[in-house]
């Protein structure tokens, strides 16, 4: 492997004081490690309010030490490591079927999940990121570059991680430098976004290490979709706002490296690209800040963070909280009561940007009511005014999202979260927010949202846990999922919002198939053309019913009226993706361009793939006429 898991590194291991620290480090690490267990079983799920859940971690955010000292899922890093609403209906019939490709190249067999796009629309080159384990599991991060008029797979490549550092030398000649020094045990949650104005393309990813607390969201830089810069962080590179060099964020882990209460988790990037903004190029990014509490043992809190660049993302600004000031009266049901009325117990962040450079943020919260379920939230966020923040606002409540209520749970192999029947891969409400651009008039601007939840079975699987791979995970008998895909809108910068509306068209609104649909991301030009890419299990019944899975982009203008398009060719047994089938990614992407166009990537297996490998998937084609 090119990376050892849990190793790390003296800057002078010839010295005497060198050979001490390292002695009392491993001492420290292995007591760590052994209170792992009595650090799990004393942990308490938050009873007050009685039900209430806090935020799920990203899925490669397991593999951390933060999750293992927080008890949130924890994942040994090994594991896998060498495995390879209202709807008018579908006015143009059967989905219409276009062709589409595998974006990446296959080294070795092993999985790929969690794709985001972006395209220079000048020329037509596609750039796309994913989780890669190419070079093992978890470290993630693939760039697949491809130029028009070239055939598929796209040229890929993987970034140059940065070194984290954690914990420093208190004394001596050493002073100062890193206790811990290695590259990241973990990346992932890769986000990528074109700027028009220095035609260049940004890409990001959380790193973290296991066997010390240091953590950051970094960003990657390329001219051409070829050559990537690589972050350097705070202690390698020092800057006035205590980043580093394209390194939005960084904890170190305090003086000894193994203080793991605060972990940054899960960001998303935009980039202001309407030329009538004042900050026409500006690259904002958003992130979820995990906090536990003083005993550094339970979860305290995960605001949603922001931080902009206006120097081509080499340094940025101090993060601000976007959640909004105190007494908010949509969150005043929190899982951790000194949270009352204060929006931070929130995952999940997607930003977009207006014509007059105002910064909408979206995200998961669960505090608006004394149930488990969740709610989206948007705030606003005002570069021009001092950075002041407007909301949060409620988007749509609730969520129909609760694992042992509303879905089943894994089964042996998962993370004990939430499933579909006839699957064992994670299933999050995750969102996407994109804007429709007025270009003068940021008044006309108008926002939309789309998730995917399972309302049609709300409330139905309360101590239902999927069978195991033998019998292809099945519910019990009786028991089936109904996951389907919904849209709002908002013509009033995000204070209030439409109810939802059923993007999926293989039935009726508010009725019951047995089909799931899940994974939305929804994308809009300039012009209203709406395209909404999800993961659809409607075509196959073979083996069962419910259980091979294609992907479907559903295109509109109105929210009225809906033409589907099957963009994945062959059904995907996501069974055979990572660890078992137990994660396939936490969303997909889809991009629409104002000439029409519409790229959109997915995560798929292709059949006879039984090796744990799954693969990013590509289909480009315009926008349908009808």
């Amino acid at each position: 492997m090119a990376y050892q898991i849990g190793t790390y590194t003296l800057f002078n291991k010839k010295t005497t004081l060198a050979k001490l620290s390292l002695a009392l480090i491993l001492i420290l690490l292995t007591s760590t490690l052994a209170s792992t267990s009595f650090i799990k079983s004393i942990r308490q799920e938050p009873t007050s309010p009685p039900g209430k859940l806090y935020p799920d971690l990203s899925s490669v955010a397991t593999s951390s030490m933060f999750a293992k000292i927080a008890g949130m899922g924890y994942t040994d890093p090994s594991h896998g490591d060498d495995n390879e609403g209202g709807g008018g209906g579908n006015e143009g019939g059967p989905p219409q079927t276009v062709n589409s490709f595998r974006l990446n190249k296959d080294f070795n067999q092993r999985p790929r999940d969690e794709p985001a796009v972006t395209v220079n629309p000048n020329t037509g080159t596609v750039v796309a990121g994913a989780n890669d384990y190419g070079i093992g599991g978890p470290i993630g991060g693939g760039v697949y570059t491809h130029f028009k008029g070239t055939a598929f797979p796209a040229e890929t490549y993987f970034p140059p991680f940065p070194l984290m550092c954690a914990g420093a030398v208190p004394t001596g000649p050493l002073a100062g430098t890193c206790i811990f020094s290695a590259p990241p045990i973990g990346t992932g949650d890769p986000a990528l976004v074109y700027s028009q104005r220095y035609n260049e393309y940004y890409y990001t990813s959380i790193g973290f290490s296991n066997d010390n607390c240091a953590s950051g969201v970094f960003l990657y830089r390329s001219s051409n979709g070829l050559d990537w810069t690589r972050p350097i962080n705070k202690r390698f590179a020092p800057t006035t706002t205590g980043g580093g060099i394209r390194t939005i964020v960084y904890w170190d882990g305090g003086a000894s490296g193994q203080d793991c209460s605060v972990f940054h988790d899960k960001e998303w990037i935009a980039v202001d690209n309407s030329p009538a903004s004042l900050f026409y190029g500006r690259i904002y990014v958003t992130w979820t800040q995990f906090n536990l509490d003083p005993s550094g043992l339970l979860y305290a809190s995960s605001p949603i963070k922001l931080a902009y660049s206006d120097n081509h993302g080499d340094i940025f600004s101090d993060p601000i909280d976007i959640t909004g000031a105190p007494g908010n009266t949509n969150c005043l049901f929190p899982a951790i009561p000194a949270n009352v009325g204060r929006c931070v117990e929130d995952q999940f962040s997607s930003p977009i940007v207006g014509t007059d450079g105002t910064v909408y943020v979206a995200f998961i919260n669960g505090q608006f009511s004394t149930g488990p379920r969740d709610q989206y939230l948007v705030s606003r966020v005002h570069p021009g005014s001092g950075f002041s923040v407007d909301g949060p606002f409620q988007a749509t409540f609730p969520v129909y999202d609760v694992r042992n209520l509303d879905y089943p749970t894994q089964t042996t192999g998962g993370q004990g979260r939430a499933t579909l029947c006839n699957a064992n891969f994670r299933i999050s409400s995750t969102e996407s927010l994109s804007i429709k651009l007025d270009g003068s008039n940021p008044s006309n601007d108008k926002l939309y949202l789309a998730w995917a939840d399972d309302r049609a079975k709300a409330g139905q699987f309360v101590g239902v846990t999927v069978g195991p791979r033998s019998s292809g995970y099945a519910c019990p008998t009786g028991k089936m999922t109904d996951n389907d895909v919904f849209i709002i809108a908002s013509s009033n910068q995000g204070t209030t919002w439409a109810p939802p509306i059923q993007v999926n068209q293989d039935k009726a609104p508010n009725t019951i198939n047995n089909k799931d649909q899940f994974y939305p991301w929804v994308s809009v030009n300039n012009k209203g053309q709406v395209a909404v890419l999800y993961q659809d299990r409607r075509y196959d019944t073979t083996p069962v019913p419910n259980k091979l899975t294609r992907a479907t982009v559903g295109t509109t203008t109105d929210l009225v009226h809906w033409q589907e398009t099957l963009i994945a060719q062959f059904p995907s047994n996501l069974d055979n993706a990572f660890r078992d089938g137990a994660f396939i990614g936490d969303y997909n992407n889809d991009l629409i361009t104002n000439d029409g166009t519409i790229y959109a990537v997915w995560t798929g297996v292709a059949p006879g793939k039984t090796a744990l490998a799954s693969d990013i998937y590509i289909a480009i084609f315009s926008y349908p006429s009808n």
